[in-house]
């Protein structure tokens, strides 16, 4: 008679569990589809970042691609590069990417719909403007023990106007040396400047290098304000030896 109490009570358990998941699936299903989030959020003004949509339900993913549209176009939904961060954070992106200095205005359809069938109430729409700035720098701003013998690269958040950007560039104390064609200027979309001295850099000595407000991107718009970063070379010192301190069982034959 024992594993039938068990039995019996297994049974009720799993019937009582299955009216409680039913009832919640139920309460969520009535529930309405809102964007709960976005990024950038709606009157977002600056450096370049990446379109999501967050939902407060699992969404039903053909229906999304028809349901979004950007204002000033920028082209149909790139579907490729588009994606499903999870169910229901979805990644927008467009054939184009929006330019910097212009307005953007994302609509959300009522196309939209969630698994249970829901969709929004109303459109959703939500703006942006991208500015033209600087991303990275190496050196880093800051950093310290930089060897006195690498290059000073910029990377910027659109494509630029090489030639303005080039007149922009100033380091203290002055260095001579030239501006080297990065690896995509030959299509005219890079988005870096870089600087290469003619000499090893001083020892032990800080660089302040600043954009001014001369740079600007491929389509004219430009640094809101200028940019500085410094760093500092490391010191005068023997950083390598051949053969290497205590090595065993050098070769007499070879030429160090």
């Amino acid at each position: 008679m024992k594993w039938l109490f068990w039995a019996l009570s297994l049974a009720i358990f799993v019937l009582i569990s299955a009216l409680i998941i039913l009832s919640c699936a139920e309460e969520f299903a009535e529930e309405p589809l809102e964007i709960i989030w976005t990024m950038p959020p709606n009157g977002y003004d600056g450096m370049p970042e990446p379109i999501k949509i967050q939902f407060n339900h699992i969404i039903e993913a053909a229906t999304i691609s028809n349901a979004i549209t950007i204002s000033p176009s920028l082209g149909e939904l790139d579907r490729r590069s588009s994606s499903w961060i999870d169910g229901n954070t979805y990644l927008v992106a467009f054939a184009e990417p929006p330019e910097p200095g212009k307005k953007y205005t994302v609509t959300v359809s009522p196309l939209v719909k969630d698994r249970y069938g829901n969709s929004l109430s109303l459109p959703y729409t939500f703006s942006f403007t991208y500015r033209f700035g600087i991303e990275y720098t190496w050196p880093e701003s800051g950093e310290k023990d930089t060897s006195p013998i690498r290059g000073i690269g910029i990377t910027f958040s659109y494509p630029i106007d090489v030639e303005a950007c080039r007149t922009a560039f100033s380091i203290s104390p002055s260095v001579e040396g030239r501006f080297s064609p990065s690896y995509v200027y030959y299509i005219g979309r890079t988005t870096r400047l870089d600087f290469e001295p003619f000499k090893s850099l001083m020892p032990s000595t800080e660089y302040t290098v600043t954009i001014n407000k001369n740079a600007k991107a491929r389509n004219g718009e430009p640094l809101t304000e200028p940019y500085i970063f410094s760093f500092t070379t490391e010191r005068f010192r023997v950083r390598d030896t051949f053969p290497e301190d205590g090595k065993k069982d050098v070769s007499l034959s070879v030429n160090y």
